[in-house]
């Protein structure tokens, strides 16, 4: 009798075990999304971590280089690579080899943003990562859309194998419902990433929905010419919503320093001996604006008498001590050669790459700065796209707020000075006498500066909207596109309107891509064909 109910308690404990097969073969320190118990954990924080640092820094050195430092930062005119001749777009030539990563990469990263949207939707645990995700899907879709024009945005709501090429107006109007929708998912309550998830606003939500009204603003004027009451309408919900309101607010990312390439990647290319130069159109946009005699403590054989106190920390003398622009667009075989010698253009500063010979391991990434928040809503209380705004005032807190950036005194002198550039531009907004000299051209021109070097592209698309800041028209232009351009700085077509999509496209997405350039308009697929927001306005009143 024992035996049979000692055999009947150890079947029964077997039993009881068996039933725990599957907990045995489940490894705890690998938890899969299927598994409940881990239903409200956020398994997407480390792929929106890595998309946060690859779409704040062009993924790192080697798409930085080839769109930012050889496309935009020559199309913005805020510097020239005057070294040598090879740098072929500066002359408005394509190169293909140069874009066609960063056109596949931006479109992967959508991809993987719609992932996290689609997996983290109706879960209010995870409505914070999805908000993000729509924040930054929008910002990097916005970058490239604003370089290439009409292009795939692949769809979240849709299952495309093959994603369509989408106008530039619908992609806009996208951006807006998005940004919209974000904010408004945004939820300080919700868990988060971490400050080390979240190199941005460590994970600060409150920031992040500032930071989606604030683009959502730079998104609304853009719209200044081609949409005006759309600019209207969506300029004044941000605003409304709540945009950056100090600089500790702003959207920056610090350089990860590990690793080949993420640096910041201005101390590399100086490692590389590609050095950055002034250009004349940047050089006659300081001089004399302000009114503050050049700074003693920085010595310099040609100068210029007075100059905006930024300007000579952004550019250092050149090693035989001028500090001069470099003309825009030079032909190749007059690059680096007499009055366009290197040696004798000022230099890309150290206070933005570092000393010599030394890495730059603190500077970060600007994005979106609060100067720039202020000088929109500076022009768009001046253009009347919106109410209850001083656009005085927040002009001036612009300024003042790139001085204190920079570390340039004398700012209420600055402000109050009469004395104008080159372009006739002065600092006071109250003084507007004078060709050049606009509330508008004010506006924009502080802008500019203010946006150096990181946010380059806002200064090319500023230039393609108003035609504005004033610039020079470059020296040698493609003559298969531009030999029939005129060459008038009040003229918008005198500029690059845009940079063409990889051929790769036209022979591998044939169809697709035929109908993108169909979306184009009559241009096609040139670098004159303008997009959509770009509609040939001129607001240059300069007389030089």
């Amino acid at each position: 009798m024992k035996t049979k109910i000692l055999l009947l308690l150890l079947i029964t404990i077997g039993m009881g075990a068996c039933s725990n097969f599957d907990d045995m073969n489940t490894n705890n320190n690998k938890p899969s999304p299927d598994d409940p118990r881990f239903a409200d954990y956020d398994f997407n924080k480390a792929a929106l971590s890595s998309i946060l640092r690859g779409g704040a820094t062009y993924d790192g050195a080697d798409l930085w280089q080839r769109v930012k430092s050889l496309h935009i930062d020559l199309y913005s005119q805020m510097f020239d690579e005057s070294v040598s001749g090879w740098v072929s777009t500066r002359n408005y030539l394509r190169n293909d080899g140069w874009t066609v990563g960063y056109w596949s990469k931006v479109q992967q990263w959508v991809i993987r943003l719609n992932l996290i949207i689609k997996q983290g939707q109706g879960n209010p645990a995870k409505a914070n990562s999805v908000a993000v995700a729509k924040i930054w899907r929008v910002y990097v879709q916005s970058q490239a859309c604003d370089l290439f024009g009409v292009m795939p945005f692949p769809s979240y709501k849709l299952n495309e194998v093959n994603p369509p090429y989408v106008s530039v107006e619908n992609q806009y109007t996208e951006f807006f419902t998005e940004l919209d929708a974000a904010a408004k998912l945004l939820d300080p309550k919700v868990g988060f990433m971490n400050g080390k998830e979240d190199m941005i606003f460590k994970g600060d939500v409150n920031k992040w929905k500032m930071f989606a009204n604030s683009l959502r603003l730079r998104l609304a004027l853009r719209l200044s010419e081609v949409k005006p009451d759309v600019c209207k309408q969506q300029a004044q919900a941000a605003i409304d919503g709540g945009v950056m309101t100090s600089a500790s607010e702003e959207a920056k990312c610090p350089p990860s320093n590990v690793g080949w390439g993420n640096d910041y990647n201005y101390t590399l290319l100086f490692a590389w001996g590609e050095t950055q130069h002034m250009t004349t159109s940047f050089e006659k946009l300081v001089t004399n604006i302000g009114g503050l005699d050049w700074p003693a403590s920085y010595a310099a054989t040609v100068k210029p008498a007075k100059v905006d106190p930024r300007a000579v920390v952004m550019f250092n003398p050149s090693a035989s001590g001028f500090w001069k622009g470099v003309t825009p667009g030079l032909h190749p075989d007059n690059v680096n050669n007499g009055e366009n010698k290197a040696s004798e253009k000022a230099i890309l500063g150290t206070f933005v790459v570092g000393p010599a010979g030394q890495r730059n391991l603190s500077r970060p990434y600007d994005m979106l700065l609060f100067e720039e928040v202020c000088f929109l809503k500076a022009e768009a209380a001046a253009r009347n796209f919106v109410t209850g705004v001083n656009a005085k005032a927040e002009y001036e807190k612009g300024v003042r707020s790139s001085f204190a950036r920079w570390g340039a005194t004398n700012v209420d002198a600055y402000l109050a000075s009469t004395e104008k550039n080159v372009a006739g531009t002065s600092a006071s907004y109250d003084d507007v006498a004078g060709a050049g000299n606009t509330v508008l051209e004010k506006i924009i021109t502080q802008k500019y500066l203010a946006n150096f070097p990181d946010v380059s592209i806002e200064g090319w698309s500023d230039k393609r909207r108003l035609n504005l800041p004033r610039m020079d028209v470059p020296a040698y232009r493609d003559p298969s596109e531009f030999a029939s351009a005129p060459s008038d700085i009040k003229n918008p077509r005198s500029f690059v309107k845009r940079v063409r999509i990889p051929l790769i496209e036209s022979a591998n997405n044939t169809v697709e891509y035929n109908k993108g350039v169909a979306l184009m308009g009559p241009g096609g697929d040139k670098a004159t064909t303008n997009i959509w927001w770009d509609v040939n306005a001129n607001h240059c009143t300069s007389a030089n």
